[in-house]
């Protein structure tokens, strides 16, 4: 008896040491984004099998005030928001409020080439109105709108770049217009409807709309980054927007939501399907995208949900692994940061034992390797010191080395540009290495000389 509970204990605490490695070595990861990735604030949160197993934040929330980001730092989260507006057409498609076919004409004064789009089609992407452009994503100028159905006015009027159904074609103002058909369905604001059916459910209390002018409690600032530091990111009024992008969230926010979704307590799993399965144009083919998120696979053939967010002066992302229980969020304070499906399928690994975490993975010393980046051949170094190092020659910059681990039987080397994690996967050879390099899934041949 006193022996197997002494092997328990055992075991108890190399599990408990892995997954402070695993802690150490993520944070590792995250806090170089500051410096590495020039980014002035980032916020990540990680629930695994309905439990938060990381939960950190690095660098400031307002730099000039030195204001440290917390996991209530709200950040806008753009295209995210979009996750909210489709799983709550899901939620009201299930209460039989709405339905995919219904068409847009039903609750929506809108042309007579428009009338024929379905709900549907809108939530999916195929409904063939245009996206906006980059000149209009910013105005300060911009009227607020208390109706949606006002927002509507300034994309309704121009003409359909396919017929409804018959292409994928992302679109902002899509979702705006399935907006206001919420809204009017339901005959509440907009707001409204996802406190109700969202966020209050969820005691999502970091979630809310940002309101132009308003001040709002824990709220970060956002920047565009520089060689010379920041620059605050102008004001815009996300009136026009908020079924699309106009929201504001925490990664501890979007982690409950990810994972409310997974245990099905917002949508029951037949409806779960319409965000989390492809989509389909009328003749057939698959679009890659549910209703909202984005549908794909992982570099090592696992199912993945997500979707990445991008506004004024910030970055967002939600990674979902609906088989592994796995819900990944980040956050970000600076325009266009390097936060991706690579960078969430990086963190991933940490948290699903894909590597294992030892010293002298790779033995100390340079390596000189060659590779071909947009058709140049490439000649460089990978320099390894124990664990750390630096590799020379990918870039115009040297990349520094965040960790090297046994990915099964390949050595994986993961490191960190001003582009993002490029990751090198090594499988030993006659010679020496072997293997593939790239900054999502590894892709780009490389070779050790």
């Amino acid at each position: 008896m006193k022996l197997r509970i002494g092997f328990l204990l055992f075991v108890f605490g190399f599990v408990n040491a892995q997954n402070k490695q695993v802690q150490q070595n993520v944070s590792k990861l995250l806090s170089s984004y500051i410096t590495i990735a020039n980014i002035p604030g980032i916020s990540v949160c990680v629930v695994l099998d309905n439990k938060i197993v990381y939960n950190n934040s690095f660098g400031f929330s307002d730099v000039t005030n030195k204001t440290i980001a917390t996991d209530s730092t709200k950040y806008r989260i753009g295209s995210l928001t979009k996750l909210f507006t489709a799983s709550t057409f899901a939620k009201l498609i299930e209460k039989g409020d709405l339905k995919e076919e219904d068409f847009i004409a039903r609750f929506v004064t809108v042309p007579k080439n428009i009338q024929v789009i379905k709900l549907g089609q809108l939530a999916s992407h195929t409904s063939g109105i245009r996206h906006y452009g980059t000149h209009e994503i910013s105005s300060q100028n911009e009227a607020t709108h208390k109706k949606l159905e006002t927002a509507i006015t300034r994309f309704i009027n121009d003409s359909l770049l396919s017929n409804p159904g018959e292409k994928y074609r992302y679109s902002s103002y899509g979702y705006i217009l399935l907006g206001a058909a919420i809204e009017n369905q339901q005959q509440k604001s907009f707001n409204r409807i996802i406190d109700t059916n969202i966020l209050s459910p969820l005691n999502m209390r970091h979630t809310c709309p940002e309101i132009f002018g308003q001040k709002i409690p824990n709220r970060s600032m956002f920047y565009y980054a520089s060689k010379n530091g920041f620059t605050i990111a102008a004001g815009e009024d996300y009136s026009y927007k908020w079924p699309a992008g106009g929201y504001l969230s925490t990664p501890n926010d979007l982690a409950v939501f990810g994972n409310a979704l997974l245990n099905e307590k917002l949508v029951s799993k037949n409806y779960l399907q319409l965000l989390f399965t492809s989509q389909k144009t009328n003749d057939g083919k698959e679009t890659g995208s549910g209703y909202g998120f984005k549908i794909g696979m992982d570099s090592k053939g696992r199912k993945v949900i997500f979707h990445g967010g991008e506004s004024e002066g910030a970055r967002a992302f939600l990674m979902i692994y609906p088989e592994e229980k796995l819900v990944i969020s980040i956050c970000a304070n600076v325009f266009r940061a390097p936060i991706s499906e690579g960078e969430a399928e990086t963190i991933a690994g940490y948290f699903l034992n894909d590597y294992v975490i030892e010293k002298n993975v790779l033995p100390s010393k340079p390596y000189r390797f060659m590779t071909k980046n947009d058709g140049r051949n490439i000649e460089g170094d990978i320099i390894v010191d124990g664990k750390k190092g630096i590799i020379t020659g990918l870039t115009r910059m040297e990349i520094p080395i965040l960790d090297i681990v046994k990915d099964k039987n390949e050595i994986r080397i993961i490191a960190l540009s001003n582009n993002g994690i490029i990751n090198i996967w090594l499988t030993p050879d006659k010679d020496g290495y072997k293997g593939k390099w790239g900054y999502d899934k590894p892709t780009t041949e490389i070779k050790m000389m």
